[in-house]
């Protein structure tokens, strides 16, 4: 699967968390396009890698955050700002660099579906 894809995969998946729309891993596969298997290896990748707290509510039959959140891909420029700087600017998109440990992990992004 190419970057491009799984990028694409996976702000699928965090738009059908945020939507709270229900369903089990199954379902979630189906609305996705996806088999079963990928839709699993995405969550795991999400979790393990994007430290996405992740989980299926089987008394909601959905999944959702733990925490209060969202994936995020795209470019940050730092523009010669200070980690510090960075935290502290307001308006324009949701700072999650407070919310993640201390490796940074951005991916490319675009919002017409091409890189």
């Amino acid at each position: 699967m190419s970057l491009e894809e799984k990028t694409r995969l996976l702000l699928l998946l965090d738009d059908l968390v945020k939507r709270k729309v229900k369903g089990n891993a199954t379902e979630y596969a189906a609305k996705m396009g996806v088999g079963r298997s990928t839709f699993f290896r995405l969550v795991q990748f999400a979790r393990q890698e994007l430290k996405a707290p992740l989980h299926h509510c089987p008394t909601k039959n959905r999944y959702e955050y733990q925490q209060e959140g969202g994936l995020f891909f795209g470019f940050l420029p730092t523009a010669g700002l200070s980690a510090e700087e960075l935290k502290n600017i307001k308006g324009g998109f949701v700072s999650y660099m407070s919310l993640w440990p201390s490796e940074q992990f951005f991916l490319p992004v675009s919002t017409s579906g091409t890189l």
